[in-house]
């Protein structure tokens, strides 16, 4: 008996053991507190979602400011286009002064500058009836310069035209030139070019100078004593040349002097003008003189 109750004891010990440990192991829930939130403690969530918050406000700040917009035209920039701008104008102005310069150049061997001429200056420009032309014979009472020579022709006047011409300052021009031109047997167009070129340098660069142009003298094959060196010129050539020589003074608007006619009878150098039947003797210079006596009294 004493046993069996021992063993009871010893069986309700174990059931109170495991009772305890079922209520150890158990989790209890207030479901009252739960079902009341007004009663929860939510501190921890709220402190979340707000650092949360202050987490977004700080990423959304560096956005805004990383696209903040920039300046259109920084300072720079502004700077290149002030020096982009001065350098172009630099560029215009040293083209002018480039432009400027080229116009102002001047051509010692054909001076552009007007001289004044106070009183008349006559220069007589040809070739050997220049040359031999004693102007003191005929009591010549003006201010005249002679530039002759006996191989002068039109191209070497054009190839020399301040030694020749400019730098007398002439108030009138006579030119006796192209005999020598058609002995070398020259082009005739080639010759009246280089004639227009003397004639347009005069106007050009003596403006003020009146420009007389002289027919080429006849010559005479007759003669007893003919100069042999101008057989091969032919009368019709030089009345051929004589004719656009007169055309050329025409276009020019420059006065000519038909002294070929006053000395000529039927395309013939008249023999009481000559020795030789080319140059001219005192008779024939005294002749021509007349005409440019003429020319000078209605000048002064």
């Amino acid at each position: 008996m004493a046993k069996k109750k021992k063993t009871d004891n010893i069986q309700k010990k174990r059931e109170m053991d495991r009772e305890t440990l079922e209520n150890t192991m158990r989790i209890r829930i207030d479901r009252e507190r739960i079902e009341d939130s007004e009663s929860l403690d939510t501190s921890f969530l709220e402190g979340r979602a707000h650092k949360r918050v202050q987490n977004n406000k700080t990423a959304k700040e560096k956005i805004l400011i990383e696209k903040k917009p920039t300046i259109s035209f920084p300072f720079f920039k502004i700077i290149k286009i002030l020096l982009l701008i001065i350098l172009l104008v630099g560029v215009v102005v040293l083209k002018n002064n480039i432009d400027n310069k080229k116009e102002k150049v001047v051509d010692y061997d054909v001076p552009k500058e007007e001289v004044p001429v106070i009183d008349n200056n006559y220069l007589f420009v040809g070739d050997y009836h220049t040359n031999n032309f004693n102007f003191e014979e005929f009591d010549l009472d003006y201010h005249y310069v002679k530039v002759g020579d006996e191989d002068f022709t039109i191209s070497k006047v054009l190839d020399s035209m301040n030694e020749s011409i400019y730098r007398y300052n002439p108030s009138i021009v006579f030119l006796e030139l192209g005999i020598n031109d058609i002995l070398d047997e020259r082009d005739t167009d080639d010759i009246v070019n280089d004639m227009e070129k003397v004639i347009k340098g005069i106007l050009d660069n003596r403006p003020y100078a009146k420009v007389y142009v002289e027919s080429i003298y006849p010559i005479n094959k007759d003669v007893e004593d003919f100069d042999s060196d101008y057989e091969d010129i032919e009368e019709s050539t030089l009345v051929e040349f004589n004719k656009r020589i007169k055309e050329l003074c025409e276009t020019l608007k420059v006065s000519y002097l038909d002294i070929y006619s006053e000395l000529s009878d039927d395309d013939h150098l008249i023999e009481k003008y000559t020795d030789d039947g080319v140059t001219l003797n005192t008779l024939g210079y005294e002749r021509v003189f007349k005409i440019i006596r003429n020319v000078v009294d209605e000048e002064k």
